[in-house]
């Protein structure tokens, strides 16, 4: 597992502290012909989570080209089929733990209203 950030590798202790952890897929290349890429994936339930660094410190998701290209990238998702959750920090992505479980909950609805 080759996670670039100490944010990436805190989530995957979250993810394993939850014991979701064989779910997921880190550094998911989700598009054919680009090179993008999410931080996690649960592939069979098609969500995508990105852990966004450098909120306060002017990192490259919160400088103009950055927001840019990553607005393009989770466009690319959404249209993909894929569901995206967003976490700038440990605090935010502790919401994870709620918000993951009632994501698989209204999949699970929708499939059964198919």
């Amino acid at each position: 597992m080759n996670m670039k950030s100490l944010l990436e590798q805190r989530f995957a202790i979250l993810l394993r502290e939850m014991g979701v952890m064989s779910r997921f897929k880190p550094e998911f290349k989700f598009h054919p012909t680009r090179k993008w890429k999410v931080d996690f994936c649960d592939i069979g339930n098609k969500i995508a989570v990105e852990i966004e660094g450098g909120a306060w410190s002017q990192g490259r998701h919160t400088r103009g080209a950055g927001f840019v290209k990553d607005a393009g990238k989770y466009n690319q998702l959404t249209v993909s089929g894929y569901r995206l959750l967003r976490y700038t920090g440990m605090a935010n992505m502790q919401n994870f733990r709620k918000e993951y479980p009632a994501l698989l909950k209204q999949i699970q609805k929708e499939r059964m209203a198919k």
